[in-house]
């Protein structure tokens, strides 16, 4: 299995850090983490594509070891702060072809990269990676009531329907995986790997974007995103990029018509459905094939 390097640079004012393996000089693909998470949840996926790609997975902006700026952050505003320091960061590797591989929220910034350079996607692989209004379920009808309502009274609806979800559940995964740590440290000559962890720390711990606040309006900003959708489905027609989509029919928050609607503007784009969630990992690895 080939290994994973890791690796920070500045870009757009910060230190963006980057897990990369593969060869230097095969096709690059740049994998996009959703919400709330980091490039620690491609850990498995990265080696299988590494025999073919050169692959790079970067922690978007106040996700993972990547923190925004204190004095130019807008940490509910992630989407767009995002979009700027991807567009800043491939430009920083000097990368001018890449394959986008975008899960969840991650597809809010990745297709604002390619309105950015549409002449750099070689394609796109959408995990759960949304570009259609018929593509949201029924679990997003609170959110969309927010995006009506941006004031306290607003936020009070969503988070009493997901803060589970967001707040106690991070914040409850945090103390276990801290437990598991401070054992296996106690047990093992070396310490265990801290990212293991960060992708959850960072919302329950920094300041700004804990995860009792962060949900309701990173939500609520997500209603730019769904603005943008005709620009995404227009990119898609004119560019024609290979596109593979991979759905979770068990998805509460994306229903399949989202996967099946590419194919409105991408003909030939191959669809892969999976009785799953969004977080079908196990089955996407046996099943993915991008060549």
């Amino acid at each position: 299995m080939l290994s994973i390097h890791v690796h920070s640079i500045v870009a757009d004012g910060m230190n963006v850090f980057y897990r990369e393996a593969g060869i230097a000089g095969h096709p690059v693909i740049l994998l996009l983490h959703g919400g709330i998470a980091s490039s620690f949840q491609f850990r498995a996926l990265m080696p299988l594509l590494a025999r073919d790609f050169h692959v790079i997975a970067p922690d978007l902006p106040g996700h993972g070891f990547t923190s925004p700026s204190q004095a130019r952050a807008k940490p509910y505003q992630y989407i767009c702060l995002a979009r700027q320091t991807l567009i800043a960061f491939v430009d920083a590797l000097k990368l001018t072809s890449y394959a986008l591989y975008m899960f969840d929220f991650g597809a809010a910034v990745g297709y604002r990269l390619a309105l950015a350079h549409p002449e750099r996607v070689t394609a796109v692989i959408a995990q759960g990676g949304n570009a259609y209004i018929q593509g949201l379920g029924k679990a997003w009808e609170p959110v969309k009531a927010l995006w009506g309502d941006v004031k306290q009274g607003g936020k009070r609806h969503v988070r009493q329907r997901i803060s589970w979800n967001y707040a106690r559940g991070a914040l409850d995964s945090l103390g276990r995986a801290l437990g598991l740590l401070a054992r296996l440290g106690r047990t093992r000559k070396r310490p265990p790997d801290p990212s293991r962890i960060t992708h959850v720390r960072v919302f329950a711990l920094t300041p700004g974007t804990r995860a009792t606040r962060y949900p309701p309006r990173v939500l609520a900003d997500y209603k730019s995103t769904v603005e943008l959708y005709p620009l995404f489905q227009r990119y898609l027609r004119e560019w024609a990029p290979r596109v593979l989509a991979i759905w979770g029919t068990r998805d509460a928050f994306l229903s399949v018509d989202g996967a099946k609607m590419y194919r409105v503007d991408v003909p030939d784009a191959e669809i892969v459905c999976l009785m799953l969630g969004i977080f079908c990992w196990r089955r996407m690895l046996r099943r993915l094939r991008l060549r």
